[in-house]
């Protein structure tokens, strides 16, 4: 009775197991795609940031030298 509760225990937790396995190492994944498009969310925000700071640098520059109080 000892041997073949065991062996049940084995033969129920085994494919549960590599089901679990299957499911972290696609939920590694997920969250690695997750993590590389929050990056490039980030990325993207700080060059447009950057791009804005310029423009108005820019329009600032432009103005001055055109003497514009409008």
């Amino acid at each position: 009775a000892r041997n073949a509760t065991y062996f049940d225990v084995a033969a129920i937790h085994t494919p549960n197991t590599f089901a679990i396995h299957a499911n972290n190492a696609a939920n590694y994944a997920d969250h690695a795609a997750n993590a590389a498009a929050a990056a490039a969310v980030a990325n993207y925000d700080f060059a447009v940031y950057r791009a804005n700071s310029h423009n108005a640098a820019a329009v600032a520059a432009v103005a001055a030298a055109h003497h514009c109080t409008c």
